[in-house]
């Protein structure tokens, strides 16, 4: 690296720095206005991407226009295409829309950016907020809003810019206010991968001061002596009020001595969890230590998988290999042998597994025993499948056909998967069970490249269209004609501005209208999760009926009392614990009855 003339990587690494002394402080002026520079040409290349997005997108709304389409369906194959191109999420493309079209009505805010002087975070935040605003407000205020953007960071320019509007017109602000609010309102969770996820919630101002008043009084229910921190007590609060519960249970372990003793009952067994967990059964009889996964490909340690499965429902899952058998095909399940030309296949990935294939699941059981863990190095954990081989294929894939763009039809143009009789429930739209679970095990999530979207949360696509007219001549709904895909991506196929084939090894091959082309390779995922119940609503219990005989009235003789918490705490079973809250819970329901007998009676006189 170079500053000034200066070569400091080979001087730090050789400790040889001249007759002088470097002074530390030159050196960190010279690498931060380095870093100032290089920001620049980034932010520059930043607006060259971004025109280049809206161009494509402004190329595709005129072709639409000129055949009577529909703008919204141009805008959105548009950004799929797009997105598909540079290998980026459908968000982030829409974003480059967004922000570009929106900069028309920003003069001042357009040419900073354009210059490089103004950073992304920056210019979407004005773009966002000033979105909203008409064009009096924004010739009132942009020039303050430009300045603001050189002085404060993004998250304190937005807080900037709505005082600027709410003080030129605090009308209009009012209602853009009350539209933001309503646009962006949305609760979502995402995965991290490393043992955490992220529950992201975007409310209206006074809905999460709300909200935080909530977390914090109900992480106050516990003494000043428990273990936890308050950022864990929020945590645990928060799942609280999720489960409709109203305190928290104290940790500090003084029993009667701690000042919230007795405040509650133990809360009642919450709800098990509708999460499903793929787990190799060496790993499950403790004889390898490979993660565990959930369902969108999310690695789970090997013994929190076996603590979880001591207490779950167990399905088993027969799998095989897909792997690129000779120079001459590859073997599909369902489909035969399919000859394709040599050059299809290098000697690096023959024979080299790809991905898995499930061939068979058993029915769903209670679980059973989970045996004793052996030591991590009784047996090693399953390789994973590499890779460098999957990308390899993929590229090898790619450049056949495009020496031979009649490959990218597909093994199976009719959609019969090389069938010559349609098999049972082939002739109908909606597949089985069955075949939709086959489906969805086959990737863990949209087969659109860099979609993230979980294949449970995806609709089945019929890769040759499903002809409801004459269902034997369409593409028939088999597995090899069916894969997951997101309402979006579902929509742009539709739309015909991308078509999908089948290829070897089982992967998807999407092609867009202008040429490009992206291939996604089988990742076994879930299975699809049952459809979560409604639970009732607090409070929606009849009202008890004071002149019917009570359950406490009946079973227990007179003067009785209810188990004390202190019982409830000292239960030594679970079986012990559940008959005590019961007798507790009758003797409520007793007393509410007895209250309102009271209520009943006539004034004494």
């Amino acid at each position: 690296m170079s500053v000034g003339g200066l070569t400091l990587a080979s001087m730090f690494e050789s400790g040889d720095f001249g007759a002088g002394i470097i002074d530390g402080n030159s050196c960190v002026a010279g690498l931060l206005a380095v870093a100032g520079r290089d920001r620049h040409r980034e932010n520059l290349c930043r607006v060259r991407v971004v025109e280049s997005v809206c161009n494509v997108v402004e190329i595709r709304l005129a072709d639409a226009d000129d055949r009577g389409g529909d703008p919204s369906d141009a805008l959105r194959d548009a950004v799929c295409e797009a997105a598909g191109a540079l290998r980026m999420s459908w968000r982030q493309i829409r974003a480059f829309t967004d922000t570009g079209f929106e900069l028309d009505r920003l003069p001042l805010t357009a040419i900073r950016f354009s210059c490089g002087m103004l950073d992304w975070s920056h210019v979407t935040v004005m773009t966002s907020v000033l979105g909203y605003a008409s064009d009096e407000t924004i010739k009132a205020i942009e020039s303050d809003a430009v300045a603001a953007a050189a002085r404060f960071n993004a998250p304190s320019l937005r807080k900037k810019l709505w005082r600027l509007w709410m003080t030129h017109n605090p009308d209009e602000a009012a209602v853009a206010r009350a539209l933001s609010a309503r646009a962006g309102r949305e609760v979502s969770v995402r995965q991290e991968g490393d043992g955490t996820a992220i529950l992201h919630a975007q409310l209206t101002d006074l809905e999460g001061a709300e909200a935080d008043a909530l977390i914090e009084e109900i992480a106050g229910t516990v003494c000043k002596s428990d273990p936890r921190s308050l950022r864990q007590l929020r945590v645990d609060g928060l799942l609280a009020l999720l489960h409709s519960e109203e305190v928290l249970e104290c940790h500090c372990d003084r029993g009667e001595q701690c000042p919230v003793f007795g405040i509650t009952d133990a809360p009642p067994p919450r709800r098990g969890h509708l999460v499903q967990i793929l787990v190799d059964v060496q790993t499950l009889l403790g004889l390898t230590s490979s993660p565990a996964v959930l369902a969108d490909g999310t690695p789970l340690d090997a013994d929190l998988a076996r603590l979880v499965a001591k207490d779950t429902q167990w399905q088993a899952l027969l799998t095989e290999l897909v792997t690129v058998l000779t120079s001459s095909g590859v073997a599909v399940p369902g489909g035969g042998d399919i000859r394709r030309p040599a050059a299809l296949l290098s000697n690096s990935t023959v024979g080299q597994p790809l991905s898995e294939h499930l061939i068979g699941r058993g029915r769903v059981r209670r679980g059973g025993i989970v045996p004793r863990a052996f030591p991590r190095t009784f047996g090693p954990a399953r390789s994973e499948i590499s890779e460098s081989v999957r990308a390899k294929f993929s590229a090898e894939l790619l450049a056949t056909i495009e020496n031979d763009p009649t490959l990218a039809a597909g093994m199976f143009p009719d959609g019969h998967g090389g069938l010559t009789c349609p098999p049972p429930g082939a002739l109908t739209y909606k597949p089985s069970t069955e075949t939709a679970a086959r489906v969805r095990m086959s990737h863990r999530t949209c087969t659109f490249e860099h979609c993230d979207v979980s294949s449970t949360k995806c609709e089945l696509d019929h890769i040759v269209p499903f002809d409801h007219n004459n269902p034997e001549r369409g593409g028939w709904t088999i597995e090899t004609n069916l894969h997951p895909v997101c309402t979006r991506h579902h929509q742009a196929k539709t739309s015909r501005s991308w078509t999908v084939a089948l290829l070897q090894g089982c992967a998807i091959l999407w092609t867009s209208r202008s040429g490009y082309r992206r291939i996604s390779l089988p990742d076994p995922g879930g299975l699809g999760l049952p459809r979560a119940r409604r639970r009732g609503k607090r409070g929606s219990e009849p009202e008890p009926d004071p002149v019917t005989v009570t359950w406490w009235e009946k079973n227990q003789s007179p003067g009785t009392q209810p188990p004390t918490t202190k019982d409830l705490r000292d239960a030594a079973t679970d079986v012990a614990r559940a008959r005590i809250q019961n007798l507790r819970r009758r003797f409520r329901e007793h007393g509410a009855v007895v209250r309102l007998r009271e209520r009943a009676e006539p004034p004494p006189f």
